[in-house]
């Protein structure tokens, strides 16, 4: 009964790992590649009987730095995990970003025997928050530059953000300045309370201020 047990873990674990999100590479202490997933065939092209055996620089695509290298097995050979990113090349040629953690497998003795690298393909995500950045600096050019007074508050009132223009009008050194405060700061009491209820009119109801002069 144990040693069905034992056998049904291990079908488990098996598949787990088949059947992971992520690629999962396992090397011996050498760097020749004993396993590899489903997954990393994904995301390489390469089938696993074309890399067993072999050293994951296969997938070297030149823009990773030796020096990288070098820390990561100064790392493992030191029995502790390794996280970073590669700039590798599949079997097309066709380099992509993964984030990698290769962690130290140890036998009964404590010794280590193999290391298993577990990797994300990353290049979508990375693209993604290069095209956030550029819209981010859009906004903040079209912000800075309209002659017209911009700001963001929370609901009580402090300013999360302004343009150029309100900066100038609030007379404030600059636009990161005024963060975190309210009209209180730069207006008489009577304004600051009246522009507080205008804002609070606005939360409550949902509905619009428009045209009118402060």
């Amino acid at each position: 009964t144990e040693q069905k047990r034992t056998v049904e873990r291990l079908q488990l674990f098996s598949r787990a790992v088949e059947q992971s999100p992520a690629s999962v590479v396992i090397t011996n202490t050498h760097g020749e590649i004993e396993y590899v997933n489903e997954k990393f065939t994904d995301v390489t092209g390469y089938a696993a009987s074309e890399v067993l055996g072999r050293n994951p620089r296969v997938l070297k695509s030149g823009r990773t730095s030796p020096d990288e290298y070098r820390q990561l097995w100064h790392t493992i050979e030191a029995g502790e995990v390794w996280k970073g990113e590669f700039h590798n090349k599949n079997k097309q040629g066709q380099t992509y970003l993964e984030s990698a953690t290769i962690t130290p497998i140890r036998g009964e003795a404590g010794r280590i025997t193999h290391y298993l690298a577990s990797k994300e393909d990353i290049t979508a995500r990375r693209a993604a928050e290069a095209d956030l950045r550029h819209e981010r600096w859009l906004l903040t050019c079209l912000m800075d530059t309209v002659p017209i007074f911009i700001f963001f508050k929370d609901a009580d009132g402090r300013f999360l953000r302004i343009n150029q223009a309100m900066s100038a009008l609030l007379g404030a050194a600059s636009p990161d300045a005024v963060t975190g405060r309210t009209d209180a700061d730069f207006l008489d009491a009577g304004d600051a309370r009246t522009t507080a209820a205008d804002e609070q009119a606005i939360l409550q109801t949902g509905r619009p201020l428009l045209e009118k002069t402060e």
